[in-house]
This record gives C-alpha cells, sequence and structure tokens, in this order.
C-alpha cells in the first residue's frame, strides 16, 4: 500500500483548495468529534507567504494511487526556533563552544500530520527525511504548527480523549511511527481538563481587593471594545507572554502581526470575564529604558480563556465562512444549561518573571474558576504544560483536574555530516556551500544582496577561498554613485562568512581587492583559524533591522557603543536635524524616488517579495498600503507612475545648509527624541573600496554585538547621501578626533534602541 502512495506539493502540482480539502475527517469520520480542524484562513495565509516567524513553508498532499487526497502536512524552516533550541539544547549539557558541522545545516520542521494511519505516517515521514537530506538539513523536529508557541506537540498518551480548540489532536499512529523510526521525544508535557463542578469553592472565591493591594497589584478592567491597540488587552496580553514565556526553551517572541493573526476573531469568541490582567499600579520604570518590560504595560500576571469554539469549527471543517456566522454567534451568544453547558480552553497564562514567587497566578486562577462558575461553563481545558512547569501543574490539580493527554514534542538528528576533504586552509564544496548560504543574511542597502560568490578550488577539488564580485543589477546607482554601501555590503558578506567558517574551524582573511564600482573583486582566503570568533552562526541568522519605536539601549547595548573607538553619538537635536534635512534630499530627488520605489515590495504578490526588496512589513506600513501597491503594479508594472516622482520632488523644500540650520534650531527648542533610540556614525580611515569593506566587516560586528545585546538598528543611510548633511557629519567626525584624519570619513549612520515590537525577518536569495 505505502508504494501507491505519492506526495504532491502545493501549488507545484496541485492547487490550493486541495490542500484545503484534504480533511481527513471525510475519510475517517469515528474520528471527527475528536479532531481540531485547522482553520481556512491559516492555511490561506500560509500558503500566501504569510507565516511569521517561518522562513520557507512547503504545503503537502499525500494522495493514492487513485489520485484521491489522504492527508496533508507541512515542512517548514525558521533560523529563529532553531536558535532557540541550539541555546537551550547548549544549556542543558553546559555546552558554550562553537557548534558542530551538523549544527551549522538548518532544522527541518514539520506539521499537520493530525489523522494519518500507520502506512500515510510511514509514507509521510519518508518524503519529510528525503527533504532533509536534500535541504543538508542538521535535525527534523515536529510536530509545529508552525511554530510551538502556536500549536505544537503530539499526543502520546490519550488518543480517546477529544483535542479541543489551539490544541491539535492526533491519532496513537504517529509517535508509533515517530518512534519507530528514530525520533525520540523532548520537551513532555500534558494538558489537563478541569470540571468546573469540583473546583473547591475556596478557589472559585474572587479575590479581595485587599489581597490585591497585599500583592502589590491591581486587576484590570477588560471590555471587548479595549481588546485592539498599542495600549489594548491583546497588546498587553502579547507583552506578557514574551516576558514571561522567554524562560521557555522552545518559545519564540511573538510580534505584534502574529498576535493580531493569531487573535482574529477574539472581539466574537471572547467572554470579557475569562480574561485576566493583573497590573502593577506602581508602574516603575524600568532601569535599561525597555518598551518590553514593567512600566509598559506589561501585565504583571495575566490569562486568557476563551469559550470552545471546536465544535462549530468540527461542524465547518474549519471553512468557516459568512454562512457560519450565526451558527458561531448562536454558540457564543447562546444560554448555557446543565444538560449543555459551554466548555473553556485555557489558552495561556502566566506571570512576568520579576512578579514571580508572589502567588499571583493563584490570584488569577481563582477569577479565571469564579467567572466559570458564574457563566454556568461545564469544563476548562488547558493547553500543554511542561512536566518542567510543576507549579502550573499543581493550580489544576489542586482544583480538582485530572491529565487529559500526554503530549511530546520528537526530534532526530537528520544524516550525519560525511567525513569531509580540507585541511586548516581549504574546505569542501559542502562546507563552502553551508558558509555562503549563511552569509546571505548579511545585510545591504535597500536589500539589494549584491554579492556574487565564486568558490576558488584546487587540482584536487578543495576550495581554498572565495573570488567574491558584485551584481550590477543589484546596485544603486542614484542613492549610491560612490559605492560605498556596495563596498559596506561585501564587507558585511564577508564578516558574516567569517564567522560561519569559524564554526567549523577555519577562518577568512582578505587577500585583495581589486576594480572599483560594480567591477569590483574581492579575493577571500581560508586560513586555519587560532582564535575564536565572538559571535556565532545563530547570530548573523537571527539578526534584525528594527523601522519602528527603540527605546534607550539599556546597559549592555550602551557599553558596545561605548567600546567602539570608530563610532560616535550624535546628540539628539542635531540628529533630528540631519535627519529631517537628508529626508528633504531623498524626496527631492526623482531618480533617488524611482530608485526606492524598484525596491519596494509592497504587496505579497510582487514578483520578488519573498526573495529581496524592502517590503511592507519589514517598513512597517500600514495594512492598506500592500491594496495600494497591488493596484500600482497591476496597472503599471512594478515602477512608479510617470511623472509621479517628478511631482514630489518639485514640491520637496531643497535640503540645503540653511535648511539644515533652520530644522537644528526646531529640534533643539523642541527637545526629546522619546522612541528614536540613540544615533550614531560608524566612521573610516578612507572612502578606498579595501578600507570600505573593512569598515562593513566592522559594521557588521558592531550590529551582532548590539542585537545579543538585545538591542536593534535602523539604517538610515540618506543622512550620509546628501552631501548637506554629509558634510556635517564629517566635521563632526573630525572635530571628535582633534582633526586626526584617522578614522574622519563617516560611512555609516543609524539608529540603536530596544524595539517596541519583534523585528520581522527580511526576505533574502538565501534559502537561510
Amino acid at each position: 500500500m505505502a508504494g501507491r502512495l505519492r506526495v504532491l506539493e502545493v501549488p507545484q502540482d496541485c492547487d490550493v483548495e486541495t490542500f484545503l480539502r484534504a480533511d481527513p475527517a471525510a475519510r475517517r469520520p469515528s474520528a471527527a468529534h475528536r479532531r481540531t480542524p485547522v482553520l481556512r484562513d491559516d492555511v490561506s495565509a500560509w500558503l500566501g507567504g504569510d507565516h511569521p516567524g517561518v522562513d520557507r513553508l512547503h504545503a503537502c498532499v499525500l494522495v493514492d494511487a487513485e489520485g484521491e487526497v489522504r492527508g496533508r502536512f507541512v515542512v517548514h524552516t525558521s533560523s529563529q526556533l532553531q536558535a532557540r533550541l541550539r541555546a537551550a539544547d547548549e544549556a542543558d549539557a553546559g555546552q558554550t563552544s562553537e557548534p558542530d558541522a551538523a549544527d551549522l545545516r538548518p532544522t527541518l520542521f514539520f506539521g499537520l500530520l493530525d489523522d494519518l494511519d500507520e502506512t500515510e505516517c510511514r509514507t509521510v515521514l519518508a518524503d519529510v527525511e528525503e527533504r532533509a537530506r536534500r535541504l543538508g538539513a542538521g535535525e527534523i523536529f515536529g510536530p509545529v504548527l508552525l511554530l510551538p508557541n502556536q500549536v505544537g506537540a503530539a499526543v502520546v498518551e490519550g488518543h480517546r480523549e477529544p483535542g479541543f480548540f489551539d490544541a491539535f489532536w492526533n491519532g496513537a499512529a504517529l509517535p508509533a511511527v515517530l518512534t519507530a523510526r528514530g525520533f525520540e521525544q523532548w520537551y513532555p508535557g500534558s494538558t489537563w481538563e478541569v470540571p468546573v463542578a469540583a473546583v473547591p469553592p475556596d478557589r472559585r472565591r474572587p479575590p479581595s481587593a485587599a489581597e490585591y493591594a497585599a500583592a502589590g497589584v491591581r486587576r484590570r478592567r477588560v471590555t471587548r471594545a479595549g481588546l485592539r491597540g498599542r495600549r489594548g488587552v491583546v497588546e498587553a496580553l502579547r507583552r506578557g507572554l514574551n516576558a514571561s514565556f522567554s524562560q521557555l526553551p522552545y518559545y519564540t517572541s511573538i510580534t505584534r502581526a502574529q498576535m493580531r493573526r493569531q487573535t482574529a476573531g477574539l472581539e466574537l469568541l471572547t467572554d470579557p470575564s475569562l480574561v485576566v490582567l493583573l497590573e502593577d499600579p506602581k508602574d516603575p520604570q524600568d532601569p535599561d529604558g525597555h518598551f518590553d518590560v514593567r512600566g509598559s504595560g506589561v501585565p504583571a500576571s495575566f490569562a486568557l480563556v476563551v469559550p470552545d469554539p471546536v465544535g462549530v469549527f468540527r461542524r465547518t471543517h474549519g471553512r468557516l465562512g459568512p454562512r457560519d456566522l450565526p451558527d458561531l454567534f448562536r454558540w457564543r451568544f447562546g444560554r448555557s444549561s446543565a444538560s449543555t453547558p459551554r466548555d473553556a480552553v485555557l489558552i495561556v497564562q502566566g506571570t512576568r518573571p520579576d512578579m514571580q514567587g508572589r502567588g499571583l497566578l493563584s490570584l488569577v486562577s481563582r477569577e479565571v474558576f469564579a467567572a466559570l462558575h458564574l457563566g454556568g461553563y461545564g469544563t476548562m481545558r488547558v493547553t500543554f504544560i511542561g512536566e518542567d512547569n510543576p507549579a502550573s501543574a499543581a493550580v489544576f490539580a489542586r482544583a480538582g483536574g485530572r491529565r487529559l493527554h500526554r503530549t511530546a514534542f520528537f526530534r532526530r538528528r537528520a544524516d550525519p555530516v560525511s567525513a569531509e576533504s580540507g585541511d586548516g586552509a581549504s574546505a569542501s564544496t559542502k562546507q563552502a556551500s553551508r558558509w555562503v548560504e549563511i552569509a546571505g543574511r548579511a545585510p545591504s542597502a535597500h536589500n539589494t544582496q549584491p554579492w556574487v560568490p565564486h568558490p576558488v578550488t584546487d587540482e584536487v577539488g578543495a576550495v581554498t577561498g572565495i573570488r567574491l564580485a558584485a551584481d550590477p543589477e543589484r546596485t544603486l546607482p542614484a542613492a549610491d554613485p560612490t559605492h560605498r554601501d556596495l563596498y559596506l555590503s561585501l564587507g558585511a558578506w564577508t564578516e558574516s562568512l567569517d564567522i560561519a567558517a569559524s564554526a567549523e574551524g577555519r577562518g577568512i582573511e582578505v587577500r585583495s581587492v581589486t576594480g572599483g564600482g560594480a567591477e569590483v573583486s574581492v579575493d577571500l582566503g581560508i586560513i586555519r583559524r587560532t582564535r575564536p570568533c565572538a559571535h556565532t552562526v545563530d547570530d548573523v541568522l537571527t539578526r534584525r533591522v528594527h523601522r519602528g519605536r527603540l527605546a534607550d539601549p539599556g546597559r549592555e547595548a550602551s557599553g558596545v557603543l561605548a567600546d567602539c573607538a570608530d563610532l560616535r553619538e550624535i546628540e539628539e537635536p542635531s540628529a533630528r536635524s540631519l535627519e529631517s534635512t537628508a529626508a528633504r534630499h531623498l524626496t527631492g530627488s526623482p531618480a533617488l524616488i524611482e530608485e526606492l520605489v524598484d525596491w519596494l515590495r509592497l504587496d505579497r504578490g510582487h514578483p520578488d517579495h519573498h526573495r529581496d526588496g524592502l517590503s511592507a512589513e519589514c517598513l512597517l506600513l500600514p495594512r492598506g498600503v500592500g491594496v495600494l501597491g497591488r493596484g500600482l503594479r497591476a496597472s503599471r508594472g512594478t515602477r512608479l507612475p510617470g511623472g509621479a516622482a517628478r511631482i514630489l520632488a518639485a514640491v520637496t523644500p531643497r535640503a540645503s545648509e540653511a535648511a539644515l540650520r533652520r530644522s537644528a534650531r526646531r529640534f533643539r527648542d523642541a527637545g526629546g527624541g522619546e522612541g528614536r533610540g540613540v544615533a550614531v556614525v560608524l566612521s573610516a580611515e578612507s572612502l578606498e573600496p579595501e578600507a570600505l569593506i573593512r569598515a562593513g566587516r566592522r559594521l557588521q560586528h558592531i550590529w551582532l554585538s548590539l542585537h545579543r545585546a538585545g538591542a536593534s538598528v535602523r539604517p538610515l543611510s540618506e543622512v550620509i547621501d546628501c552631501p548637506v548633511t554629509e558634510a556635517a557629519l564629517r566635521e563632526m567626525v573630525s572635530s571628535a578626533s582633534g582633526g586626526s584624519p584617522t578614522a574622519s570619513h563617516p560611512v555609516a549612520y543609524f539608529r540603536v534602541g530596544h524595539p517596541d515590537d519583534v523585528p520581522i525577518r527580511s526576505a533574502r536569495l538565501t534559502p537561510r
């Protein structure tokens, strides 16, 4: 039977609707009452490229010889999740060394194997393993959909118990086949069920004002109208999740966009009495000035419980539409009776790390149990709790609850890396390919990714170096006529390549730089590394820029800035005047405007949206901009409508020295720059290609150090592109160095700070 099954990938081999129709409930109605269907809107978003935290995703269906769809699954990669798992493994093992060769390879994740029989599971997992081999993956991990902080883990015991909202169910075949194929369980846990009627009266008694005062907190009033917005309940829950769940080995921080998608429809589903937020009334300021800590909307303790809509989802197979809204309304707002009580699901609960140990979770649980009892709910079910968190499980055990399912993730090392040729001054083709893939995450102006690497081999085929060239089609003739940004990008790529090589005991040195501009050629040699590298591959893969609000960088990041002799901090009034004047320069040139627009990817349908350029998501533009971008692209191709750039340039005031002086006076009188972080400029000793490539390596080193310190950067290269502001910066740098020509050429200007949101991953040509 296994030979008759085959895997087809969406959308290359079948359409999206085929994947959506691949519902196991149609084949096994006996298990339909246990399954938790995946929502159609979620699947459509994944296949459309909307999957925050995931780098690459492939959706597949399993079909038999007659063409009947037998199941579906997804495989994906995530450098963010892989870094978290690696950090957890190293912490468990007490390791501090660089990863080995297998760890340089990506991890392949899989999910949505909810109701497959043994033969189907074997076929799917054989396909997953083959994909891992072709990818060169070092490990296979799952099931996750798509990340563990969304839905994850397999049911390993309790398969007769049904699943529920936000906790997928699977049959007994999946864990059995995974174990037989050499997968090992990781992070075991349990889901729980608490009959509301069984909760002892003292555990469903609402806390008094005196109890809250004694604990140093107060309860926030929750309403449907107050769910959204930067100060809304959903945003407070997101901050609370990121603060309290960061201690979990699998948790990846949730962005605003991701939280918005995961809570879509919450206004309809929620029962406000079941959402508990305890706040610190003193609202103290964090000494580091971070947004994502207390004093900035992070609750001291919280719980999100919703009425369980899984019955409606099962009836519609997750394909909710306008015709299903009356059914959903009747379920949500209909009266519960003793014979048909509604159930509820505890999605998340937690306590901020600095507030743990005060018994706040007990207060939260009492509020929840009191509201459930008053609302006539029958049962509360709890998404999985890890066995390493007995305190949370004890809350439900003392309330009369019982374990419902035992769960676990499964992981297995992929085929081991074979012994590869190469001494201390060479590498194999596979090694060099891994390094090049990782280096592709280096930063570049407008995300152009202008690098073109070519391996250099000796007579026996060992790679002895890399010849790095530039792609003329990926340069910026208008914004970067001197090729400064091009050289910086090539330097950042070289530094990233060196970090990747260091994980395998090698290093990269620049042996020569010839030519210039788009004809530049950089000869990179491979050497034996004699000292440890300051950064890791995970630093390269997870570093992001952030174009939103930036708080004070904090002590650690400020220390990084202070230790860099070639960096100079620009005082806030001067920085704002420089940026304001440089913005005039950008919008005052039709050529600059048109070049920028050529690299904008405002809607997901843009042919290069997942490859390069500046997406609306990374620029943090409103969602409506994507609709505008799609309309412009459909009617005008990918270019700006004719004349628009000239009109905008004509109405933009000139970027002159007089304008710079006026803005300096205005910002000096205006005062603070909250939410902007700290402005800094990096200088180089000259503007020759070799010096700028060294500066690019230095820039990447600094940005990675800031990333490790929890800070993000926002590049503002237009401040150096504009002749007026560049001259002003040069004078500031020269004055700071006492007139010495050493490192007196400003080459990179950026803001540094603690981001108010999780930075968005930009598109890349590299599979990493």
